[in-house]
């Protein structure tokens, strides 16, 4: 009796599974991860995309778009509840026309939505629909995948040197202040820790800005 309830049970799952790649190949789901360094514009390019695909604007390069054949686009729920939703209506109104319009607030952290179009592969064909997962990803935490690679001891040593080369020396002088006088041996203390961390973030941040522009500040997740 019980092989045949595994049997079952398989065939139940194996069915299902059938089900779930026919169901995406009439109606496909694409997953399009956006990701680029802070200030590099994408908050603005995904709420541009989306609000063009919901209002059927006419994009010169969208050959679907100036043939016709997007009947409308919608919003649905996102398929990740753990992730949090991408903001799309509050950085329209942010982005809206009048005096009190501004940028959006830099990625901090990953964000989602979910769109789905309604298409016809021809004109005259019948309709179709494909849903598009948009995940907003922050860049920083791209640059922080080379530290896999390295140990602590490795990665402490290369902030270092690199906080002493003459581009960074000054903009990592309060850093590398505390970093003379603390003593790694001592007992640990959340203070001494909190201060550290603080002085090294300042550092990171003032390397961020456009007069030094630097173009590694790993851990990109002390500036999130």
């Amino acid at each position: 009796m019980g092989g045949w309830t595994d049997f079952l049970e398989e065939s139940r799952i194996a069915a299902r599974s059938l089900m779930d790649y026919a169901n995406d190949f009439v109606s496909p789901t694409v997953r399009l991860g956006v990701t680029g360094l802070a200030r590099s514009g994408k908050t603005v390019f995904i709420t541009a995309l989306v609000n063009a695909l919901i209002v059927n604007a006419r994009l010169p390069v969208f050959r679907a778009g100036t043939e016709g054949r997007i009947a409308k686009a919608w919003l649905e729920p996102q398929p990740d509840d753990a992730v949090p939703r991408f903001d799309v209506e509050g950085h329209l109104d942010l982005l809206g026309a009048g005096e009190t319009r501004q940028w959006p607030d830099s990625t901090r952290q990953i964000s989602e939505l979910r769109v789905v179009v309604e298409y016809e592969r021809a004109r005259g064909s019948a309709p179709r629909t494909l849903t598009i997962d948009i995940v907003d990803y922050p860049g920083e935490w791209l640059l922080d995948l080379a530290l896999l690679d390295q140990s602590y001891e490795q990665w402490a040593a290369a902030s270092v040197a690199l906080a002493r080369a003459p581009a960074r020396a000054e903009i990592a002088a309060e850093w590398l202040a505390d970093v003379a006088v603390s003593d790694p041996a001592a007992p640990a203390t959340e203070g001494a820790a909190k201060r550290a961390a603080e002085l090294f973030t300042a550092y990171l941040a003032r390397g961020r800005d456009e007069r030094v522009a630097a173009s590694t500040l790993p851990p990109g997740r002390f500036l999130m």
